[in-house]
């Protein structure tokens, strides 16, 4: 890959604001997230940052243990080591949605241990931009309060992950938040890293062993676009620890060539729509069958393997998803490149997008033995149209022995890497190629999850909605209830939340005010009333009008009751007839008991002191009478 090239970026909100929204926690089984990681490349850091060990590369856990869904428990997890990172892709891009888009899981046993990561994104593989973050941790004793930390994956135990949302990523023309191909991890080193305000960020320090550092155990996404197509080849075979090989019994095709008067075996390996062509000839002075292009194979296992096999199985020992995983083999020869080319099967143009790729044991083997400080082994992908022009090419290396500007090297690598195919663009056919400085290098490399797509994925241009509404506002399945702007994948929502109301009017009807108005209407008689107007914004605000009435009746309004004692303080007696409804009020109009006469006098207990309505109901009939409680 391309050297990569770090923006940080910070949040357009205050940290207050970036705290309550980006240490959300969300568990494991949360159905939220609808995929996990499909791949992952580590590049290992120390068990210490000082001492003996601080030159020797920790060793827990395999890459693939981050792959798929984080495990239910806290021990399958891959460790970075101090100053580590792991570079992590998805079977689909992650989008910036409302909430948090991805979520990172790592596996701490409880909040007293916290091991932290850096978070980065990028859409094309080069530009990478970090999570603005922040730390209150002032020494490594106060590591263990999860919210001392913001934007920092870690911040929690095993049984939930970290939450990121990409709102809090400045905008920035080179970072397509609709298209998030790519996320970084990279291990914080305690007392030395900073956060984005420049303050030391500490985290638990576990110094010389094996598991130091940020342990990855899974990425969910949360929010994504359409499933990339992936050919990871795992219906390939049936059988374990073995491989297929285009041979003399083992071929689909035979053509025969007149110049070279020989006949040409062909096999397809096929899987979700593209062609990987095996390819071979028999060679009758040398009794020698002579296999190129590609084959597939997930030995895992070496004993009792011949020496030949070495060149059909992978460096890592595995494929890019672990123990019995399948991958292709390509062998490439100089004579002739065609065959160690990928196509559609229907041979239309397509998209590629990337693919994971691994040198064979027997070129890592070589190189332990024969290569020198200035010698290289690398793989070049090269894309070609259907009129057979050159698109672009990329290239990765598996052994690089010269040092950089800085003194480290690349070295002879034994695990998966991702080599990135999307500046090919639109093509019919990609091409691998490997080249070394030495001519001796066995010209066999690995490809695992080769990712395409038929379409190309279109950058998506929000579009700005301003919206008012009443209360709350509901729009792609998420209701808002407070004014602000939220990102919603293809919208940017501008909204103001205009409140309703709800009051409620308290009168009394006397013999000297007989009727009370509201709202241009009059009320002469005792009850509750419900009248619906609007605000100035349209929005609804109902008034309830709770109206009693101490207003002498006409004998054919009236009910006789009597109260007593009144005042009262730890009861009274109402006498009404049987069956009538008894309703008590206090003094705003809340309903606080409701009772139905069960004989002519109904004793009443345990009301707070303070002023109530008694209003006694019959079928045509009512009166309200004043209750004090002392």
């Amino acid at each position: 890959m391309k050297k990569s090239i770090l923006f940080l970026a910070l949040g357009l909100m205050t940290l207050p604001i970036m705290a309550q929204k980006s240490n959300k926690v969300i568990a494991k089984s949360d159905p939220s997230i609808i995929s996990w990681a499909k791949g992952v490349e580590v590049n290992r850091g120390t068990w210490s940052t000082s001492g003996e060990n601080k030159d020797t590369k920790v060793t827990y856990g395999n890459v693939y243990d981050a792959i798929g869904e984080a495990d239910a428990g806290n021990l399958r997890c891959v460790s970075l080591g101090n100053g580590g990172s792991a570079l992590v892709t998805f079977d689909r891009p992650i989008i910036n949605d409302y909430g948090c888009d991805f979520v990172v899981f790592e596996n701490a046993f409880d909040t007293t241990f916290l091991e932290l990561a850096f978070v980065e994104v990028s859409s094309d593989g080069v530009n990478f931009f970090r999570f603005p973050c922040a730390s209150a941790a002032t020494d490594d004793k106060s590591t263990q309060i999860p919210f001392n930390y913001t934007n920092l994956a870690g911040n929690t135990d095993y049984n939930y992950g970290t939450g990121f949302d990409l709102d809090d990523i400045q905008d920035n023309e080179l970072l397509d938040k609709n298209n998030i191909r790519f996320v970084r991890l990279i291990d914080i080193i305690s007392g030395q890293d900073k956060d984005t305000q420049g303050n030391l960020i500490y985290d638990a320090v576990s110094e010389n062993t094996y598991s130091a550092g940020f342990d990855l155990a899974g990425i969910g996404v949360i929010n994504g676009r359409e499933v990339y197509t992936i050919a990871d080849f795992n219906s390939l075979l049936t059988e374990e620890n073995t491989y297929d090989l285009i041979s003399l019994t083992n071929y689909d095709t035979k053509v025969y060539d007149e110049d070279m008067e020989m006949d040409y075996y062909y096999k397809n390996y096929r899987d979700n729509g593209l062609n990987f062509v095996g390819y071979g000839y028999y060679i009758a002075d040398w009794y020698w069958f002579m296999a190129m292009g590609f084959s597939v194979s997930n030995i895992g296992d070496t004993a009792g393997l011949r020496e030949f096999d070495k060149y059909y199985y992978a460096a890592s020992m595995c494929g890019l998803e672990g123990n019995n995983s399948t991958y292709t083999v390509g062998y490439y020869s100089p004579s002739d490149a065609e065959h160690t080319a990928v196509y559609k099967e229907d041979s239309s143009e397509y998209y590629p997008q990337g693919v994971y790729v691994n040198q064979t044991l027997s070129s890592y083997e070589y190189a332990d033995m024969s290569y020198k400080e200035s010698d290289w082994f690398k793989l070049t992908a090269t894309g070609y149209d259907a009129q057979g022009n050159k698109t672009a090419e990329t290239e990765i290396y598996f052994i690089d022995m010269r040092e950089d500007e800085s003194g480290n090297k690349l070295g002879n690598v034994t695990t998966w890497r991702y080599l990135d195919l999307s500046a090919l663009g639109k093509v019919q056919k990609v091409v691998f190629t490997p080249a070394s400085t030495d001519s001796y290098t066995p010209y066999y490399f690995c490809l695992d999850n080769f990712v395409y797509t038929d379409q190309q994925i279109e950058k998506v241009v929000a579009q700005k909605v301003e919206v008012s509404a009443c209360d709350s506002y509901e729009i792609k399945g998420h209701t808002f209830t407070e004014t602000g702007t939220y990102g919603l994948y293809d919208t940017i929502l501008d909204l103001t939340v205009n409140p309703s109301y709800t009051d409620t009017i308290n009168a009394e009807l006397t013999d000297s005010a007989p009727t009370f108005e509201f709202n241009g209407t009059e009320y002469d008689k005792a009850g509750d009333y419900t009248v619906t107007l609007q605000t100035v914004d349209g929005c609804d605000s109902v008034f309830v009008l709770h109206i009693t009435s101490t207003a002498a009746l006409t004998d054919a309004e009236a009910i006789s009751i009597s109260i007593y004692p009144n005042p009262a303080t730890d009861y009274t007696v109402i006498t009404a007839q049987t069956g009538a409804a008894i309703e008590i009020t206090d003094i705003n109009g809340r309903l606080v008991r409701k009772i139905t006469a069960q004989s002519d006098s109904t004793e009443i207990k345990n009301l707070d002191k303070g002023s109530y309505f008694v209003t006694v109901k019959t079928a045509d009939k009512q009166t309200t009478r004043k209750l004090i409680i002392k």
